[in-house]
């Protein structure tokens, strides 16, 4: 087998073991949000359809990494991207992710729902993807227009560690390397730039405020 096959099959059941780790979030979630409201086939079809269309959302960056930190592990995942708004009384959205979802599952799926259930369905996906508490858990985003820029920052102990499927994943030492050295160079960059607009309000503020038109200005309004 080639390493091009080698490498082949195991992005192929990383991506398998994600969805059923999401499948499997999400059984739980849908299940103590709808309760009795949603017969058990039905729920289990509306599983598989929202877990098809979550396999094939793409971030536009997406590191995941594990690493030992004082006898621990810790779990990092930094995802961004962006997503297009929609507009009109029929959008139905607890986040980035469930939008995203929603616009590639058929309309079929989410049929006698109403809208607070069909709400209720758009949180337990974004719940779904990453299930347990972190201790670091940022979500920041952004609107531009029509557009959302999106941001997913999560740091938590790693739970896994000891699983053997960890050897299918991203978390063998060359790869956690790359991917931590990923996470360490984008935190740098995010840091730097939020650093650099900190400074300029400082900048500005400064600026505008020794000038003694302003100042007597703003003494005016009661400043």
């Amino acid at each position: 087998m080639s390493v091009d096959s080698v490498g082949a099959a195991a992005a192929e059941r990383e991506a398998g073991g994600r969805r059923r780790a999401f499948e499997t979030n999400l059984k739980s979630e849908l299940a103590e949000a709808l309760g009795d409201r949603m017969h058990p086939a039905a729920r289990a079809e509306l599983v598989r359809a929202l877990g098809e269309a979550h396999e094939a959302v793409r971030h536009a960056f997406d590191a995941r990494a594990s690493f030992g930190l004082s006898g621990r592990r810790l779990y990092t995942v930094m995802q961004f991207g962006a997503r297009a708004l929609l507009k009109g009384p029929d959008e139905v959205s607890a986040g980035p992710l469930s939008a995203r979802v929603f616009a590639r599952i058929p309309d079929a799926a989410l049929e006698g729902l109403t809208t607070r259930e069909r709400q209720t369905v758009a949180v337990a996906v974004e719940r779904s993807e990453i299930r347990s508490v972190h201790p670091v858990d940022l979500r920041p985003r952004l609107r531009l227009g029509l557009a959302e820029l999106y941001a997913n920052i999560l740091i938590g102990r790693d739970r896994r560690a000891g699983d053997p499927a960890v050897k299918d994943d991203r978390r063998v030492p060359p790869e956690e390397t790359l991917g931590l050295a990923a996470v360490l160079a984008i935190a740098v960059v995010f840091a730097g730039i939020g650093l650099w607009m900190i400074g300029g309000v400082l900048a500005g503020a400064a600026a505008l405020f020794a000038d003694p038109r302003i100042s007597a200005l703003w003494n005016a309004l009661g400043g």
